[in-house]
Formats: C-alpha cells, structure tokens, sequence
C-alpha cells in the first residue's frame, strides 16, 4: 500500500522518474539474404542480455536508420552483403556516429566494452 501511495505522490509533483524503454541494439539488415544471419545475431545478443530490435518488414537503408534513431538504440549493428561477405558486423554509435567494423566472433566481446 506504502508503494502505490509514494507512486501516486511522485505523479502529483510531477517527479515520478521517466522508464526507459530503449533497444540497447538496433539490427539493421541489408536484404533477405542477410536476415537470417541477423536474426541469428539477435538471438545471440538476446540471451547475452542486451535488447535488440530489427525491423519486421524489408526497408532500405536511410528507413532503417531512422527506425533506429527513432528506437533510442545506442548501436546499431549494420549486414549487407558487404558485411556479410567479411563475416562481419558494421557498428554505428547512435549518438557520435562512429562505425565500426567487426567479425562475427568477436562482436560479443567489443559490444562489452563500447556499450
């Protein structure tokens, strides 16, 4: 009962803390022939416990990064046929824009320290 009353009092002074509800990844897929190496990815990344979205319908893509912006995601993790070609991931930081390249085996352990 003490919750929902300092609830209700948070609210009233207008003082109840924003909940984040962010992609901490944003997959950005190049075509039908990278998706199912996304998707894998994803799973991965998912049970390493980091949120990760992608999204459901094929767009180009500008469309995609715009969904990613739009998400909140702090990385975006990029495979086109270029990429996939290398067994790679391109990373982009959303807030500075930087990209990275980065194989496959080794992309759990560079998420680790530049997320």
């Amino acid at each position: 009962m003490g919750d929902v009353m300092l609830g209700q009092l948070l609210e009233e002074r207008k003082r109840l803390p924003q909940l984040i509800d962010a992609p901490d990844i944003y997959m950005v897929i190049g075509g039908p022939q990278q998706r199912s190496a996304a998707l894998r990815m994803a799973g991965t990344l998912r049970q390493a416990g980091y949120r990760v979205e992608y999204p459901l319908k094929a767009f180009g893509f500008s469309k995609q990064f715009k969904l990613a912006g739009q998400s909140g995601a702090r990385m975006a993790l990029i495979i086109g046929e270029e990429e996939a070609a290398q067994s790679q991931f391109k990373c982009r930081n959303m807030q500075s824009g930087d990209e990275t390249a980065v194989p496959v085996g080794e992309l759990l352990a560079w998420l680790q320290e530049n997320l």
